[in-house]
């Protein structure tokens, strides 16, 4: 999947850039879009990882890879739209998603040097963060709504600069040159996506938590408005 990833990475990184500036603008705004693009992604991403993962070898032609993409991305809209129409479970996925990605961010910046080759931490950073970002959409739906699409919109901001860039190594290849054990240090570059990451999320939270502000609510849950 890093080898088809990097084959089409101009293509990627044009949706990517658009994508993050996107979301990290206006995400609060049309969070129903939101939890749709996010949920499409993410199940379009998990899925296709999986069938490349389990059913494909590395010598895989790019026609099968964006077959194999293209049935994965139909089937994520469809889910995507399910998540959006069931809100209240799209806004966890959403949380979930961000949480998910933030753990992508802590693993490359500094956690992979205590891995181990099985890897086992990153699946559990990566686990526990967006299990913790979901639960958190219960209590602080609004804040977890600005704060996870300003932290996804960040991040694909910066994957898809660096797929013209260079110098962001992958995530699933950090992964599999662990379990090798031929990872040292993670190069300079990184570091300094690591610090536009950052600048970038608080940018768009600020800009959304000004621009589109909390919504103020006397009833306890702002759930209630969407109906039962």
């Amino acid at each position: 999947m890093v080898r088809w990833i990097s084959d089409n990475r101009y293509l990627l990184g044009v949706v990517l850039i658009v994508f993050g500036i996107a979301l990290g603008l206006i995400g609060k705004h049309l969070f129903k879009i939101s939890i749709c693009l996010i949920g499409s992604l993410a199940f379009t991403l998990i899925a296709t990882l999986f069938i490349f993962s389990v059913f494909l070898s590395r010598d895989t032609s790019d026609s099968t890879g964006w077959i194999i993409f293209g049935v994965c991305g139909a089937v994520g809209i469809f889910v995507g739209l399910v998540l959006a129409y069931l809100f209240r479970l799209g806004v966890g996925v959403l949380a979930g998603w961000g949480g998910f990605c933030l753990g992508l961010i802590l693993y490359n910046t500094f956690i992979y040097k205590i891995d181990n080759e099985s890897g086992v931490a990153f699946w559990i950073v990566c686990i526990v963060l967006a299990i913790a970002a979901a639960a958190l959409t219960f209590y602080f739906f609004w804040e977890c709504v600005i704060i996870s699409t300003s932290v996804v919109g960040a991040y694909c901001l910066m994957r898809g600069i660096s797929f013209y860039a260079g110098g962001f190594p992958d995530e699933m290849e950090v992964y599999y040159r662990i379990s090798k054990g031929d990872l040292a240090s993670m190069p300079g570059s990184f570091y300094g996506y690591m610090t536009g990451f950052i600048i970038l999320a608080i940018c768009f939270s600020v800009f959304q938590f000004k621009r589109y502000g909390r919504t103020h609510d006397d009833h306890p849950h702002p759930y209630h408005r969407y109906g039962k």
